[in-house]
């Protein structure tokens, strides 16, 4: 077994394991490529439905997949407005902020809903897919 798959099986684990605590899921000490991996997993309702400052916690990740599946995941989740929102509070200067974060939320306010949620969609299904190698 390839190395992603075993951080994609632990990944599906502990998010099947916790799907109902999804806030203490992403708030454990957990490695950044199992992590990334559970924020892609997420159901665009239940990342909706996460307080903005569990998702700015995220989109200040150590780890750049972290933040880019983050970033993603606000784009197909979240209404224009609520964008608008975590991209202002984003760019606070008093905080740490990432090209790549700011790259996504733009997008997401930027393009059509329905075109953003569809690059973001394309992008976690070549994320998820099972690795054809």
């Amino acid at each position: 077994m390839s190395e992603d798959d075993r951080v994609a099986r632990a990944a599906d684990a502990i998010y099947h394991i916790g799907k109902n605590r999804i806030v203490e899921i992403l708030q454990m000490d957990i490695p950044g490529d199992i992590l990334s991996k559970i924020v892609a997993i997420i159901s665009q309702v239940s990342f909706g439905r996460l307080e903005d400052s569990v998702v700015l916690q995220l989109l200040v990740s150590e780890n750049d997949s972290v933040r880019k599946n983050s970033a993603l995941k606000c784009v197909q989740s979240f209404s224009k407005d609520r964008l608008r929102t975590i991209l202002a509070s984003y760019m606070n200067p008093d905080e740490r902020r990432f090209y790549n974060v700011i790259y996504w939320l733009d997008f997401g306010v930027s393009s059509t809903k329905e075109i953003s949620a569809r690059v973001a969609g394309n992008i976690f299904s070549e994320i998820l897919a099972p690795d054809l190698d």
